[in-house]
């Protein structure tokens, strides 16, 4: 730990306090007990419905953890084929042998599930009973109108039963056996991320609004709208970082197949080893050749920033900015926060673009309009890693094996050569156990090695990484520093973030301080190779 961060660097901090001035700024009321006596909560009902509405929640927070009981594949066309024959029935009598047999098979579920099984069960025969009940009264033949709710009621209970017993990406890779077309997939998958992630933030609100619904409160049904307002809001934000991480890992208009992987014997377990040697990358059709002539790779300047200055809505976040970095140089950025560290990470990773001033990649000049050109931003995006301080948002497959794979398979390689980077970095950072697990959920930590494993399959030249150390333990920071000494050695440019000065001064052969006015400062850093 650095000086600053230690006891003895933030004593000077306390010194020379006079008790006495500190004293008033606790109120004299917050000294004693409170003597609370809760009446009658004349919201129970909405405090209830929001305990029901946590528990869905923390189900399908479940749901992604568990194994899948049943071949995928054999229970979705069993799911086609019960629905149509509900479907097709007409008599009471298929229908009371298809209640016998669905009962059958939910006995071996455990009581919980039964529950959560029969309940959404009957709420859709409930609903279903309501919509028909005026054709009931009203037609002569209304009595054969009562079969829906006893078809819902089965359809229901199929596709719940189906629901307890698979994991959503084991459906997803059944659908891509049937041929479901890509799109199809892709948007099923981020709709299941998207409501999962979604569900994970509106579990915290509303578990917030609980703990503090101490008693009656007729500002209540208003903190829920402010739980949806924050959700909605929360819901455009995942949507754009979804977009830019796509954006950064290459997307080409193509989510890429959706099979497993073949599996290979582990060659190694340990947590954040060397990484394996990786060769250039294969270019899809020649296609990047002709892109990577507008670079200079022969010069030592990698990254170049004259003048530049940006601003969120009139805000400005950097201002004159004028630094480069050379290749192969190990470069961290230090300053607090607000400053626009993360801003001149966007800047440099292509994400936004100079509003006055020049950013020159290997000599190119990164601009709107240069990184509108498909082929030169798939090129731009294979060159420069960026693993992001929040790594749930850069994650966005079903599976980390297929996490790990999408960069590869943007880029065109064989199956062969997709499997071969993709166990590298399994092993590589020893997440093999974690391989069919879904991304979002995983734990922080966890989220951190899929995210920088699923840069590495595509081998950039440059890494940036904005707070990269932030919420790991002592052993997650170990394992980021073999890594980076790994990159180091294997000549790769890093770019990193950070409030640790410690890890600057010991792995930065330069240091770019972002300063409370926005402007960048750039000192050389002597470090032992």
């Amino acid at each position: 730990m650095s000086g600053g961060g230690s006891v003895e660097g933030r004593m000077h901090l306390f010194e020379g306090l006079d008790s006495a001035k500190v004293e008033p700024i606790f109120p004299a009321w917050a000294r004693h007990d409170e003597d609370y006596h809760p009446s009658r909560d004349r919201d129970a009902f909405l405090s209830r419905s929001l305990l029901r509405v946590m528990a869905i929640l923390f189900s399908l927070r479940a749901q992604g953890r568990r194994t899948s009981r049943v071949p995928a594949l054999a229970a979705l066309l069993l799911l086609f084929g019960w629905i149509l024959f509900v479907v097709l029935v007409q008599t009471p009598a298929f229908l009371f042998a298809a209640t016998t047999v669905a009962l059958v098979v939910l006995a071996v579920f455990s009581g919980r599930v039964i529950r959560h099984i029969l309940g959404g069960a009957l709420a859709a025969a409930l609903f279903s009973l309501l919509l028909v009940l005026p054709a009931f009264f009203l037609s002569a033949g209304g009595g054969r109108a009562l079969l829906l709710p006893w078809k819902s009621f089965l359809t229901m209970a199929g596709v719940m039963m189906l629901a307890e017993s698979l994991m959503w990406h084991d459906v997803t890779r059944a659908l891509a056996r049937l041929h479901v077309p890509e799109t199809v997939i892709f948007l099923l998958d981020t709709t299941l991320r998207a409501l999962y992630m979604l569900g994970e933030e509106a579990g915290r609100l509303l578990l917030a609004l609980k703990l503090r619904s101490i008693g009656r409160n007729h500002q209540k049904s208003r903190a829920m709208g402010g739980v949806l307002g924050s959700l909605y809001l929360q819901a455009g934000r995942l949507s754009q970082a979804t977009y830019e991480a796509m954006r950064c890992r290459g997307f080409v208009g193509t989510y890429g197949d959706c099979k497993p992987l073949a599996r290979k014997q582990e060659a190694r377990s340990s947590r954040f080893p060397m990484p394996p040697p990786l060769g250039e990358v294969p270019r899809r059709g020649g296609e990047g050749s002709d892109v990577s002539k507008e670079s200079n790779r022969s010069s030592k300047d990698m990254l170049t920033f004259t003048d530049v200055c940006f601003a969120y809505n009139a805000t400005p976040s950097l201002r004159h900015a004028t630094f480069t970095i050379h290749r192969g140089e190990t470069v961290a950025i230090l300053g607090p926060n607000g400053a626009g560290k993360s801003t001149l990470l966007s800047l440099l990773n292509g994400i936004q673009f100079p509003e006055t001033g020049r950013y020159l990649f290997e000599g190119t000049e990164i601009t709107a309009g240069k990184m509108r050109e498909h082929r030169y931003s798939k090129w731009f995006h294979q060159r420069v890693g960026y693993v992001w301080q929040d790594p749930g948002a850069m994650l966005f497959c079903p599976t980390v094996e297929e996490e790990l794979a999408f960069g590869p398979r943007q880029m065109g390689m064989t199956e062969a050569q997709v499997q071969e980077r993709v166990e590298g970095a399994l092993a590589c950072f020893g997440i093999s156990h974690l391989r069919a697990r879904a991304p979002y959920t995983l734990s922080g930590g966890e989220k951190k090695r899929v995210a920088m494993a699923s840069i590495l399959t595509v081998n950039p030249a440059v890494w940036m990484f904005d707070e990269p150390t932030a919420n790991l333990d002592d052993d997650g920071i170990e394992g980021f520093h073999a890594f980076l000494r790994s990159l180091r050695s294997a000549g790769k440019t890093i770019v990193f973030s950070t409030h640790d000065e410690a890890l600057a001064r010991a792995f930065a052969t330069k240091i770019l301080r972002v300063q409370k006015d926005h402007t960048v400062t750039a000192e050389e850093n002597d470090v032992a190779p």
